[in-house]
């Protein structure tokens, strides 16, 4: 009876284990970085459209390849927080610089490492300035962005996938 029921047992833990993704591989599927660093996403509203003018082109935007992601506050991993949004609105000057990081706190909740972390962070980035053509003639110009960081952990420790 006992090797019945040691045999039943097993088979269990088993098919328990084998029915269940690990973590890192859902992880990942889902697009994160299993390591407590961030996604980051550009937020359009509504009242952000943009419009053709006619004669007048924009260069493109290129970020700087130094650029790095804020990273996970590290003193927070063991909380096991479950995933935590920054939004801020990112304002960049005519040479490229960012000039402000305004932090759009939503969710009173949000420890304020994680705000920190964004705000230093993006204080360092640099973009290709913003030209406007029209008429042949160059003109540098501002411009702001509003970016979405999330920050997630995965058992409340970093994990290399």
């Amino acid at each position: 009876m006992r090797s019945v029921v040691s045999a039943l047992l097993l088979l269990v833990m088993v098919c328990g284990c084998a029915s269940r993704k690990p973590l890192a591989t859902t992880a990942r599927a889902q697009g994160w970085q299993a390591d407590g660093q961030v996604r980051q996403s550009v937020q359009q509203s509504p009242g952000d459209a943009r419009y053709p003018i006619a004669g007048v082109h924009f260069e493109p935007l290129i970020a700087d390849a130094e650029n790095t992601s804020p990273r996970y506050p590290g003193h927070l991993l063991a909380a096991r927080l479950p995933p935590v949004s920054v939004t801020v609105r990112v304002i960049v000057d005519t040479e490229g610089a960012v000039s402000h990081v305004l932090p759009e706190v939503e969710d009173e909740t949000v420890p304020q490492a994680f705000i920190d972390a964004v705000v230093e962070a993006v204080q360092r980035w640099r973009f290709s300035p913003l030209i406007r053509w029209q008429e042949g003639k160059a003109e540098a110009l501002p411009w702001s962005e509003k970016m979405t960081f999330e920050f997630r952990q995965i058992n409340g420790r970093a994990v290399t996938l």
